[in-house]
């Protein structure tokens, strides 16, 4: 994905908590404008990283997470990370004491928001930061650890890699969505079979170059689809030959249209 130069970048401080956190679980809230970047940052306690409205993205170690709303990221304890957004968006996140969420594990995970934990998640950043815990909270936040745990797990992320032979491919439709280049072009480009290169993706992106190139384009799909543009001409910068194949890449990976995605969001 594109990282926009960081001069253009508004850059805003992470949140402390220099005596740990005040309650089990804590809100984060905050409108964010268009080009808002959190720094670089990490916490002994967990987040999951949540916006009501607009696409995060989110870099870690691991690589670049897109999380759009129908979507949340886990990050664990410790994890450094860095928040950024392209358009106006609504971070509603939530800290965590990390005794009570073992049951989410170590790793980074990106989870599918239904409609029940989304509601949770913006009941409790209602409460504000300086809310008194009561019994009624804490059944709600009982039940929102439930939620967390039961959510559908998804795969919306491009791991940072370092192969110099798939470097300039990632670089290429990094920048050139609609490139019509093939595998068999790159490989002549790099120095490696296709049958090399095939097994290079399926290796550090666990899927073969046409699903990376799918994964890619609805990745960018839903930076412009926060943008005013017609479903056409969206379809037409991302290299898909009609209206119809967008729509179907979209549904596919998204569960539902691009027009109603952006509906919703």
């Amino acid at each position: 994905m594109d990282n926009q130069p960081s001069s253009h970048l508004k850059k805003r401080q992470h949140t402390h908590y220099p005596n740990g956190l005040p309650h089990a679980v804590m809100p984060l809230c905050g409108d964010f404008t268009p080009l808002t970047q959190v720094i670089k940052h990490a916490h002994p306690w967990s987040q999951l990283a949540y916006s009501s409205r607009g696409v995060l993205h989110i870099e870690t170690e691991q690589g670049l997470f897109v999380v759009p709303p129908q979507q949340a990221l886990w990050l664990p304890p410790n994890v450094t990370h860095q928040i950024s957004c392209l358009h106006p968006t609504r971070l509603r996140s939530l800290h965590f004491q990390a005794p009570i969420t073992t049951s989410l594990g170590a790793d980074i995970l990106t989870l599918s928001v239904s409609p029940l934990l989304q509601a949770l998640i913006l009941e409790v950043c209602d409460w504000g930061k300086g809310y008194q815990l009561s019994d009624d909270k804490q059944r709600l936040i009982d039940v929102l650890v439930d939620q967390l745990a039961a959510a559908k797990r998804q795969d919306f992320f491009i791991p940072n890699i370092s192969d110099k032979r798939l470097q300039p491919i990632i670089n290429h439709f990094n920048h050139q969505p609609d490139s019509k280049q093939t595998l068999q072009d790159f490989a002549k480009q790099v120095g490696a079979s296709t049958r090399t290169l095939h097994r290079l993706f399926v290796r550090h992106f666990a899927m073969g170059f046409n699903q990376w190139k799918q994964r890619i384009r609805i990745m960018k799909a839903l930076a412009l689809l926060e943008q005013d543009l017609p479903i056409k001409d969206i379809a037409a910068t991302l290299g898909y030959d009609s209206d119809s194949s967008f729509i179907a890449a979209f549904k596919q990976q998204m569960g539902q249209p691009p027009k109603q995605y952006r509906q919703h969001n």
